[in-house]
């Protein structure tokens, strides 16, 4: 599971996300606490077809401790020409995540492999990254 140190400051977090894909993508990111029951909550979503989260506020850093936030991207790669043409394109699809404001300041995440899944005939991507708040 990745990490990212909030600190003890009264610091705003900020977010952002990049996907890099020729697909229509959407993106959301929420917050809740791990084991808890509780409900996530929003805290950042993407504006346009790109799936990219432009650098958001997602709380105040002693308020996320403890918290994971949870990023998820869906990709329609139905618009990319055969199956091998979107199978090449799922396999070409990066993501990177910036969390900045904490402790660690600015730290950047990647999209694993195992942090992204398709549909059979490559149809859509869905990429689902978390990031515990330490």
């Amino acid at each position: 599971m990745d990490t990212y140190k909030a600190g003890s400051e009264f610091s705003q977090i900020m977010l952002s996300a990049d996907i890099n894909t020729i697909g229509l993508a959407g993106s959301r990111a929420t917050l809740f606490v791990p084991g808890s029951g509780y409900p996530s909550i929003a805290v950042a979503h993407s504006v346009d077809a790109t799936g990219d989260i432009p650098v958001s506020p997602i709380g105040i850093s002693n308020t996320l401790k403890g918290k994971r936030i949870s990023i998820m991207s869906k990709i329609d790669l139905s618009i990319i020409g055969d199956l091998e043409a979107r199978q090449k394109e799922f396999n070409h699809i990066s993501v990177s995540y910036f969390l900045e404001g904490g402790a660690e300041q600015n730290k950047e995440f990647t999209a694993e492999t195992e942090d992204l899944t398709h549909a059979e005939n490559y149809m859509t991507a869905l990429i689902y990254k978390a990031i515990d708040i330490i």
